[in-house]
């Protein structure tokens, strides 16, 4: 069976990003929103301190390097895609680098959910949280698009204009 394609527009484009970078965010926040209530009575804490001391000190690190992964990764990714001169495969490609640089912050996110369900440790969640606001920052808007792939004047204005064809998307049927 051969894969069908179809145009995207400025518009939808964005609007896909954003459902993306939006769901991600409140499957994160839901997920230690519930560990936050079912630990209120601290019943299903682990009680090892050693595991406890552990993860005190794993999930900041975990944290630290998937942020400085992630971040570097993009960048690295960025700098490639922006001597791709069609703008239509650049946004193809940059949409594919956006979700992995998503995922490694919420991978770290979800590690600090799961260090506070073994542990039950309140300021692990509080790394879970920051990470949730570290992928709110990474929000994807038009401006930071067309800065992070160093886009033209002419391709700037094929992004501001809502039913310009910007994409290309492989759709399933």
């Amino acid at each position: 069976m051969n894969p069908k394609f179809e145009e995207q527009t400025s518009a939808a484009y964005f609007r896909a990003l954003s459902i993306i970078h939006i769901a991600l965010i409140i499957g994160l926040l839901l997920f230690l929103t519930t560990n936050f209530f079912i630990h209120l009575n601290d019943e299903f804490a682990v009680k090892d301190k050693t595991m406890d001391t552990f993860l005190i000190y794993m999930t900041p690190g975990i944290a630290i390097v998937a942020s400085y992964l992630s971040f570097s990764r993009y960048k690295k990714s960025m700098a490639k895609l922006s001597n791709v001169s069609d703008l239509k495969v650049k946004l193809g490609q940059y949409k594919l680098h956006y979700i992995a640089h998503l995922a490694l912050l919420i991978g770290a996110g979800l590690f600090a959910n799961i260090a506070y369900m073994i542990s039950g440790t309140i300021w692990i969640l509080g790394i879970g949280l920051i990470m949730a606001v570290v992928l709110w920052l990474v929000r994807p808007t038009k401006e930071k698009v067309a800065m992070d792939l160093a886009l033209t004047h002419q391709e700037k204005m094929l992004l501001n204009d809502p039913n310009a064809v910007v994409a290309i998307v492989r759709v399933n049927q």
